[in-house]
Parts: structure tokens; sequence; C-alpha cells
């Protein structure tokens, strides 16, 4: 767990399992097509210190269990200012699950899920911080929500990367049963269409009585590493253009090439809009269960 993090979309990381499947950024077998972050970071580094939680290899997924709930005792910060992180001003704790891994791989059991990842999340302490889930893996995410009650102060998020992955992936993720949803849009490889993002934001279903949008929050980014892929600013531009249309909030990380927070070839007007959700935390055990 790292209670602080360079990542500008959230305050904090916690990894419950290490490891990941594999995607199109890290194929088994395949090292010269590897450019995944968490890869190297775990192989080089994370696998060396602490062995009993990382494999030699990264597709060798390890439960970690504990850290959630550990997370979950963390100060609220809820009405605080951020001064390296505005736009994080006044909303709870946003903690993200699984910086590092994909706590959806196949090796996940769903009852380790539930026990270790979702239910601190609904505890006393969990309800006070905004909890985010990127998977690549929305279909099995997807399945685990029709088993287990999605927490209300929990956004399920899938992970695309070019209009392949996004028309597979984004379907999947609709039928997540979640009170909110999003779209992390990193690394950029290429222009992409959300899958009409603003038709997708006026579309509704009801939840409690109350509508709810099924498009919540779209973060995109280019490729960062000393082996990045050049993202074109009007990539990024075309991904922001579709979430003010479809009044979603948008985040735009990074230009390709520098780390997160640093500008790079990115416009004035494009580097600003780093838009996050207002999520409603602290619901009570009783009304949260009719939240999904």
């Amino acid at each position: 767990m790292s209670e602080s993090t360079n990542i500008s979309w959230c305050d904090t990381t916690v990894n419950p399992t290490s490891g990941c499947d594999g995607c199109e950024l890290f194929a088994p077998g395949r090292p010269d097509a590897a450019t995944c972050y968490a890869k190297a970071i775990h192989e080089n580094r994370l696998a060396k210190s602490f062995p009993d939680n990382y494999a030699p290899r990264f597709n060798d997924v390890r439960l970690i269990p504990g850290r959630v709930a550990k997370a979950a005792c963390l100060s609220d910060l809820s009405g605080k200012e951020r001064k390296d992180k505005p736009w994080l001003d006044g909303r709870p704790r946003f903690i993200f699950v699984g910086d590092m891994a994909d706590v959806f791989s196949r090796a996940v059991p769903f009852t380790f899920l539930q026990d270790e990842v979702f239910a601190p999340m609904g505890t006393s302490n969990g309800r006070r911080h905004f909890w985010i889930v990127l998977t690549k893996r929305p279909q099995r995410m997807a399945e685990f929500s029709r088993l287990v009650r999605w927490p209300a102060n929990c956004i399920a998020m899938t992970s695309v990367t070019d209009q392949r992955t996004a028309d597979a992936r984004m379907p999947r993720l609709l039928e997540v049963r979640a009170a909110m949803r999003g779209v992390s849009v990193e690394p950029l490889l290429g222009p992409v269409q959300l899958h009409d993002v603003p038709a997708l934001a006026r579309r509704r279903y009801l939840v409690d009585d109350h509508p709810k949008a099924l498009m919540n929050w779209i973060i995109c980014g280019g490729e960062s590493g000393p082996r990045h892929r050049d993202c074109d600013p009007a990539w990024l531009l075309n991904v922001v253009e579709q979430g003010k249309t479809a009044g979603v909030p948008t985040f735009v990380k990074q230009d390709s090439g520098p780390r997160d927070g640093e500008r790079g070839r990115i416009p004035d007007d494009l580097w600003a809009m780093k838009q996050c959700p207002r999520p409603a935390v602290s619901v009570d055990s009783a009304r949260q269960k009719d939240l999904i």
C-alpha cells in the first residue's frame, strides 16, 4: 500500500494481489512486446525485495490478504485540500485498487475478492473513502457483480488502449452492476471512439427510483517509459470532446513520454482538463444495499 502516490487522479494505491494474466501491454512469452510499467517494476524490484508476495514472473498471480482492510483505516480526506492535486479538493480519499496488478485475473477467486477486497470497502472505515477498481477483464468483473453486491462507494472501471480493446471491453463494463462506472483510455495508442459516450451518459437506469448514468468518469493519457509510443494530442482532444459532449468528468493525465504530472506537448486548454467525479460516500449499510 502507498498512502501517497504520484498518480495524479488518486490519493492512495493498494494492491491486494500481485501479477496479471497478461494483456496488449504484456504478452507472456513475448518480452519484446512488453511496455507494461507494472511488469517492469514487479520483476526488476518487487520480486527481489518481497519474494513472498511477488513471484519472479509477472504473470504468476499471488494473493496478499489484509491490505484493503488496512487502507480502509486511513484518515478521511473529505473536505480537505490537496495542495499538489487541487482537482481532488473536498472529495473523499480516492483509493486506486490494483495499480500494480489486475485483481480480476483468473487466479483470484471470487471468495478472496469478496472477503479481502470488497467487504472492507463497506465497513464503517471503508465507507469514508472512494474506491477505484480498474481491470482489463470487465467480463469477469461483471460476473462477480452478479454474485456479490457492489459497494456504492466504488467505481467499476475498465482500461482500453485502442479501438479494438474499446470495442471488446466497454460493452462488458456496462454489464457490471455498479452504481458508478468509468473508462481509462491509457495508454492511448490511437484514436478511440468510446461507443458513443454521449448516448451512454444520457441513457439512464433506475437505482432506488433515481436515474443513474451508465458512464461517470473518463481518464485518458499517453504511454510513458523509455519504450513509449507517441500519443497524438489530437487523440486526447477527441476523447476530451466526447466527455464534454456527454457531460462526463474527464481527466487528462499525461502526454506520451513524460511521467505522470508532466505536460509534454499537451496544449494549455487540454492540460487543464483534470475533472473528477464527486462521489457520494459514507453510505450506511442499510441504504447501501439498495444502490445497486
